[in-house]
């Protein structure tokens, strides 16, 4: 779910203008698919909870972008 949503945002040419946390968190998951979430958050240098929140964010940018874009269909 968040490698997908990851990857989407990153067709969408949206990771590129992320923020610095959020695309850091983006890389490191995309990177790392197989590590849970507290072993990225160790490598990020931040607590589990801000991983947790930025890989969520990175979702719901996902999922509020694919709706746009079907609006507009």
């Amino acid at each position: 779910k968040q490698i997908d949503a990851i990857n989407y945002l990153k067709q969408e040419g949206v990771l590129d203008n992320l923020k610095d946390s959020l695309k850091s968190a983006a890389i490191l998951r995309l990177n790392n698919p197989e590590l849970n979430i507290e072993t990225l958050a160790n490598m990020a240098n931040v607590s589990k909870s801000g991983m947790y929140h930025r890989l969520n964010k990175l979702v719901e940018m996902a999922n509020t972008k694919k709706v746009d874009a079907n609006e507009k269909q």
